[in-house]
């Protein structure tokens, strides 16, 4: 995939959370997202834009994000090479893993979709 994943300065938070967000351009991802920053804590977000949904209904959430000032990477949660570069950058106090398969029947046809 080639993502790359600079040090993200530590701002000054209010709270001293830092937090990862997972598919965090869904809708309930932009919002828990965006509350959080919000409060005063550090987001960053990590989401695929799979294409079980409009990726670009996500991708048009981008002006909330960089209203909101979070930094969102596009990666996949089953990319454990990226997640350890994450989770090495960034020392988080929290996660909130909203990543799941959307859709019992397309979760009946193929159980190992998030597993592969």
């Amino acid at each position: 995939m080639g993502v790359t994943v600079k040090s993200l300065v530590n701002v000054g938070l209010k709270t001293g959370y830092s937090v990862l967000v997972t598919v965090a351009a869904g809708f309930v991802g932009i919002h828990i997202s965006a509350a959080l920053r919000c409060r005063g804590d550090y987001v960053l977000g990590l989401d695929s834009f799979n294409s079980y949904y409009d990726p670009t209904l996500n991708r048009a959430r981008q002006h909330v994000w960089k209203k909101s000032g979070i930094f969102i990477v596009e990666g996949d949660i089953k990319d454990t090479g990226l997640l350890n570069k994450l989770f090495e950058v960034v020392h988080f106090t929290h996660v909130i893993y909203l990543a799941a398969q959307a859709g019992v029947r397309y979760a009946m046809k193929k159980p190992k979709i998030l597993y592969s």
